[in-house]
C-alpha cells in the first residue's frame, strides 16, 4: 500500500473507508495468501492513527526505517512506545517488530555518525539494525521503474544490505 496516492485518494481513504473497514488489510493479506504469495509488504506513513493500527494488526512483522537525525530519533522513539502500547492493549505478540533500517546512512555527515552509533548502543541488544548507505541509484532506480537490485548503477554496499534484509525477512 503506498504512503501517497493520486490527489490525496489514499488519504481520503485512510481517513474513512479504511478506518469504518477494520479487516479491509487482513482480507488483502488473506486473499494474497490464498493467490500464492507468501509475503505482503505494506507501506505506511509514520503516523499512527487507525489505518496504520489496522494495517499492523494484519501483519506478521513490522519493520522500521528511519533516517540518522533528531527527527527520526524521536519517531522511532515514538513508534516503539505506541506499538507496545497497542500491543498490550490488544493482548497481542503481532505484529513481531525486530529490525531496524537506518536509511540515508552517510557517514561523511558526523550528526548521521553520531545518531547511528546512539541507535546501535541503545537498541542492538534487542533489534537487527541495518544501515542502507545514501544511494542515487534508489531515486534513479524508482523514476526508471526498475528493482534497486536490478539497477545497473546500485552501488555494492546498497546491494549487501538490501539482500541482507531480504533474507532475513524470508529466514524467519
Amino acid at each position: 500500500v503506498p504512503t501517497a496516492g493520486v490527489g490525496g485518494q489514499l488519504k481520503m481513504y485512510s481517513e474513512t473507508k479504511g478506518v469504518s473497514d477494520y479487516m479491509c488489510f487482513k482480507r488483502l493479506v488473506m486473499d494474497l495468501s490464498k493467490m500464492g504469495y507468501e509475503y505482503c509488504v505494506i507501506d505506511l506513513s509514520p503516523a499512527f492513527g487507525t489505518f496504520e493500527k489496522n494495517a499492523l494488526e494484519a501483519s506478521d512483522e513490522a519493520i522500521t526505517p528511519i533516517i540518522p537525525d533528531p527527527n527520526g530519533i524521536d519517531g522511532l522513539q515514538i513508534f516503539i512506545n505506541r506499538l507496545q502500547e497497542a500491543k498490550q492493549m490488544d493482548m497481542s505478540e503481532k505484529p513481531a517488530y525486530k529490525k531496524i533500517v537506518i536509511n540515508q546512512h552517510n557517514k561523511s555527515i558526523a550528526m548521521h555518525v553520531t545518531y547511528t552509533d546512539m541507535i546501535i548502543k541503545n537498541l542492538s541488544a534487542n533489534y537487527q539494525i541495518y544501515k542502507v548507505p545514501v544511494d542515487q541509484a534508489f531515486s534513479k532506480s524508482r523514476a526508471a521503474n526498475v528493482p534497486i537490485q536490478e539497477f545497473k548503477d546500485t552501488k555494492a554496499e546498497t546491494l549487501n544490505v538490501v539482500q541482507q534484509i531480504i533474507s532475513d525477512i524470508i529466514k524467519k
